[in-house]
């Protein structure tokens, strides 16, 4: 009967934690891109592409998570970002290229597709 007690408190306590993003310190990301700069060659650059969406089934997202690398020198989640690292730049030295986001299709759009023609989804076999 304790055994129970003590998991219902441990459940309640758990499910009850705010889910709060961590907050890591920037400082450790700039670190690991100075690191690995002073590894690079001289005039050489380093090109890091985060990692796109991915679609299952046409319509529902996987659970996305970040390219490791670009991750791990980074801290950047946001998808088809791309991170360019040159040492030589007399400036900036570390760049970030993030993707346009796109507006969500419109309800009708998301449930049922998009429609294929001007006319809808009707005239759909002329394509063929």
């Amino acid at each position: 009967m304790r055994a129970i007690i003590t998991f219902l408190i441990l459940c309640t306590l758990v499910l009850s934690a705010p889910a709060q993003p961590v907050q890591l310190d920037m400082q450790v990301f700039a670190q690991r891109r100075a690191g690995f700069m002073a590894q690079m060659q001289p005039d050489a650059i380093a090109i890091f592409p985060g990692k796109p969406v991915y679609l299952r089934n046409n319509d529902v997202e996987y659970s996305y998570r970040q390219e490791s690398n670009f991750y791990y020198l980074s801290g950047f989640e946001e998808p088809e970002s791309l991170l360019l690292l040159d040492p030589s730049a007399p400036k900036y030295k570390y760049v970030m290229y993030v993707a346009e986001t796109r507006p969500p299709p419109p309800p009708a759009a998301r449930d049922v597709g998009r429609p294929l023609c001007r006319l809808g989804r009707r005239h759909s076999h002329l394509q063929g």
